[in-house]
């Protein structure tokens, strides 16, 4: 494979300008690098921390609830002679 003036050569098949291509690319290189710093800007906003703390307590009671609920169902077995 050879590149020439902006054509890359697979014997006698030509795929034609690399130029559009590196275009898109560099669009593509932009928009992302666009949406990384919103991205950034956004997790460090003091509401974003105060969201994240919310949802990591409600996780907690959450797993709490589930293992309290097995303890009464298999505490419920042993009266009834089935734990």
């Amino acid at each position: 494979m050879r590149r020439e003036s902006g054509w890359i050569d697979y014997g006698s098949r030509h795929a034609g300008p690399t130029e559009p291509l590196q275009a898109a690319d560099r669009d593509i290189a932009g928009q992302l690098a666009s949406l990384k710093g919103e991205a950034d800007v956004w997790l460090r906003d003091p509401d974003y921390a105060a969201a994240q703390a919310v949802e990591i307590a409600h996780s907690a009671v959450e797993a709490a609830t589930i293992e309290a609920e097995g303890q009464a169902e298999r505490g419920m077995g042993a009266i009834r002679g089935l734990g």
